[in-house]
């Protein structure tokens, strides 16, 4: 079976944070951030209260607007590329494995990645019946991301359970940020899109954007898995794809309050090799009231999240819908102390088709997810600065985790930064975990194990940030994760081997090196070199079969390397790329490859912009997962037209 489908908002900040980026004038001031400007972007993801990313006690990576703009890309997992401190692996034309430190999972083992925590304005779109996030039902207009703050190791006391190797917060623009009109066209020999949205201020006080996107996507080359008599390689994998979403967003501000609006609603259509097309629709609406006064910031944030897949013929696959509201407060104590405290509440109402080979025992649940965090920081001296608290989250499988964390951070100086930190987090269960039965042949070959355990890490991080000059910048860190209770597959008993069923019988330790730098080599040419590398130590706990291989854990590179280029050829040319390498799989063995990714675009007077942009150049394919498992990624070349208004 393969799953198909398959960030945080600004939840609390000072009245003074609230005044997001300015929007560039022309086309022609896009591209013009300095080394002290990125270092200095505030982010809001480690603490829930803003800070400067140079100041952030863990591994964060931003991915700013200007970044986006000059990749050229538009598709989110293919954005997210640009973080150093993620791992992605593109499986088919809409199907993506994301994830950070690695235990990306094994799609031939059923095992997928589920240790990442996704956001978007603070609407959560990790699944709870999967657990895991499904790329193909995800979108955001890309000229309306104000930046993507990427933290890399657990958040789980502030973010909740699973975020347990990571969490990616997608923040968007504000209405009063995106006035004007914008017309976006591209088209490609693999993807044609286009995509248009209209913003204006109804007055001071009151701005409003709505917008518009849809895109049609060709499918892959299929790949053929060793000694697979029936598959033909090169063939097409039938696998292309087609989606279109609309949406709006208002934001009122006044001196003590501010009030958010903002919605979804979309529908595309999946093709599949050798079986039915999968429709996808789904709809999104969140509020958000935020309250300031000199030493406190009160905030209720609400939101509906309304998804469902399968065949148009025979009915959903699966029918999901989400309430979720929760109430979070800032405040200061004084100089050196400042607490930030909630409470939530989740209710997930979903619905599963049977089929004769895959189904749910029960098909409908009502999830109930309850949660109450705290984190206090204080500076113990202008240099010195102690981060701690913990999450508590009661879910209807495990009943009540304990998610602690512990944060030390220390700048010598304006220009370097040290941190240290240890936390726990862990993987809530699932349907698929406890409840999933699959059959071959008319026999029950899988099931869900009710008592499933949550999987748990304990993580040791340490890092440094410096800004030796005005250009260069570094930023390094180094992890330590010891993991217990992940996820296994046993026979049914030592005699009888079907069914094979769920277990909690890996553990063991993982850890290794995230660094990338950026280097102004002349003021109009700048290089971002980066390197990740990653080891894993697991084994079986007493008791376990070793009926597969500890790879059913994750099939995770041992390391990869990247180098961005922005190049400015003049006030109105920009060529820019993307260069990065990732070592091989190990089990299943899938190569090793080194792919780049380029962008010419040609600024035409002050609201116009034309542009050239190139993916996966050296090679005419590769492969990111194994052979019979993920299709080739081919060469892909497309033309942009952009105009702003």
């Amino acid at each position: 079976m393969r799953l198909s489908a398959g960030a945080l908002a600004l939840l609390a900040i000072p009245a003074s944070a609230l005044a997001v980026e300015t929007p560039p004038e022309s086309l022609e001031e896009l591209g013009r951030m300095s080394l002290s400007e990125l270092t200095h972007v505030e982010v809001t993801s480690v603490s829930k209260s803003p800070q400067t990313l140079s100041t952030a006690p863990a591994g964060i990576y931003v991915i700013t607007q200007e970044e986006i703009h000059r990749s050229g890309l538009h598709s989110l997992p293919e954005i997210l590329r640009l973080a150093p401190n993620l791992q992605v692996h593109q499986e088919s034309s809409s199907g993506y494995e994301i994830t950070a430190r690695g235990l990306v999972g094994n799609p031939p083992d059923q095992a997928f990645s589920n240790k990442l925590l996704i956001l978007i304005d603070g609407r959560s779109v990790y699944s709870p019946l999967f657990s895991g996030v499904f790329f193909d039902q995800l979108d955001v207009m890309s000229e309306d991301i104000e930046r993507i703050e990427v933290i890399d190791g657990p958040g789980a006391t502030l973010w909740g359970a699973n975020a347990v190797n990571g969490v990616i917060n997608i923040i968007t623009r504000d209405a009063q940020s995106s006035t004007g009109t914008l017309l976006r066209a591209e088209g490609g020999d693999r993807t044609q899109s286009l995509a248009a949205r209209y913003g204006a201020s109804a007055s001071d006080a009151l701005s409003y954007r709505v917008y518009g996107t849809g895109f049609v996507r060709g499918s892959l080359e299929q790949s053929c898995a060793p000694q697979a008599s029936s598959c033909t390689e090169g063939g097409s994998a039938q696998d292309h794809w087609s989606r279109a979403q609309a949406g709006f967003r208002t934001d009122w501000k006044s001196t003590l309050d501010s009030l958010t609006l903002q919605g979804d609603a979309y529908r595309g259509t999946e093709h599949q090799l050798g079986a039915s097309e999968v429709a996808l629709m789904g709809a999104n609406v969140l509020g958000r009231w935020q309250h300031y006064s000199a030493y406190s910031l009160w905030q209720l944030q609400a939101y509906v999240d309304h998804s469902q897949t399968g065949h148009p013929v025979n009915g959903a696959a699966f029918v999901l819908t989400n309430y979720d509201v929760e109430l979070q407060n800032n405040r200061l104590w004084g100089a050196r102390t400042e607490l930030v405290w909630g409470i939530g509440e989740r209710l997930s109402d979903y619905h599963l088709e049977t089929t004769p080979t895959l189904y749910f025992v029960p098909p409908h649940r009502w999830l109930d997810l309850t949660n109450v965090f705290v984190q206090g920081s204080y500076a113990v001296t202008p240099e010195l600065k102690l981060t701690a608290g913990s999450k508590f989250e009661h879910d209807p499988y495990s009943g009540w985790s304990v998610m602690p964390d512990a944060r030390l951070g220390w700048s010598p100086d304006s220009r370097n930064y040290v941190w240290l930190a240890a936390s726990r987090a862990v993987r809530a269960p699932t349907p698929f975990d406890t409840d999933v039965r699959e059959t071959v042949g008319g026999i029950v070959f899988l099931t869900g194990k009710p008592d499933f355990r949550t999987e748990k890490v304990t993580a040791f991080e340490t890092g440094y940030r410096t800004e030796p000059s005005t250009w260069l910048n570094v930023s390094a860190s180094v992890f330590y994760s010891l993991y217990d209770d992940l996820r296994s597959i046993e026979p049914a008993s030592a005699t009888v081997f079907l069914p094979i069923h769920w277990d909690n019988r890996i553990a063991g330790h993982t850890h290794g090196v995230v660094a990338w730098a950026d280097v102004q080599v002349t003021p109009w040419w700048r290089l971002s070199p980066s390197v990740r590398t990653f080891r894993a130590a697991l084994h079986f706990e007493p008791g376990a079969s070793g009926l597969l291989p500890l790879s059913q854990a994750g099939d995770d590179p041992g390391s990869s390397w990247g180098l961005k280029s922005l190049l400015n050829l003049g006030p109105r040319v920009t060529l820019d790329g993307f260069l990065r390498h990732v070592e091989n799989l190990p089990d299943p063995y899938a190569p090793e490859y080194t792919e780049l990714d380029a962008r010419l675009g040609w600024v035409v007077g002050k609201q116009a912009e034309l542009s050239l942009h190139g993916t996966n150049l050296l090679h005419r394919r590769h492969l990111e997962f194994p052979a019979g498992y993920g299709a080739f990624i081919e060469r892909g070349v497309a033309l942009e037209a952009r105009l702003s208004f």
